[in-house]
């Protein structure tokens, strides 16, 4: 089956325009380099393409496994299901978050040029500088795992002061059945007192 790039797209995401589900394809793809001595996991570096544009990208660790099984690879058609774009050292990345793969191809399709040539990076074939953008590359990825664990933390954050707030309610919305309760029964006493006496 024959899938056709959804040409404007790789714009459009960096421009913040609202796009659903593109189809793109991958002409690079490179594991960065981690600190050996540290736990954190693999991260894969994309190169994707509109046909006309390409912009660097960066494979969610939730799906490191599709490139492990061989389910993605350079040339592969994806669809971009969720996705956020990110600005790390003046450059915008595209965190790739969920993707459908459509189908393998063998090479690149179109021309694409890279968005912002000043900060492109070139595909790996082409690159002659590999070094200076694995630096980069480092810099980019800790910087990303440090905004998307700060991100995380808020959210848990956010998530026990609201859980901290519905347990201040309950303790209140409990003390004042209690005193509620507490006044019906001594109303009820008196009531009960105030028989007794006229009876007697």
């Amino acid at each position: 089956m024959n899938f056709s790039l959804s040409k404007g797209s790789i714009c459009s995401i960096n421009n913040g325009d609202p796009i659903s589900n593109p189809i793109i394809q991958i002409i690079d793809l490179k594991k960065i380099q981690v600190n050996q001595n540290s736990n954190q996991p693999d991260r894969f570096r994309l190169l994707i393409s509109d046909g006309e544009h390409y912009q660097q990208a960066m494979l969610a660790t939730q799906l490191n496994y599709l490139v492990k099984d061989e389910n993605i690879k350079n040339h592969s058609i994806i669809q971009l299901k969720e996705f956020i774009c990110n600005t790390v050292h003046n450059r915008k990345i595209i965190i790739i978050l969920s993707l459908e793969v459509l189908n393998d191809f063998t090479s690149v399709i179109g021309a694409p040029k890279a968005l912002d040539p000043s900060n492109a990076v070139q595909p790996s074939s082409n690159n002659t500088n590999n070094n200076k953008n694995n630096n980069m590359n480092n810099n980019m990825n800790n910087n990303m795992n440090n905004n998307m664990n700060n991100n995380i933390n808020n959210n848990m954050n956010n998530n026990n002061n609201n859980m901290n707030n519905n347990n201040m309610n309950n303790n209140n919305n409990m003390n004042n059945n209690n005193m509620n309760n507490n006044n019906n029964m001594n109303n009820n006493n008196m009531n009960n007192n105030n028989n007794m006496n006229n009876n007697n």
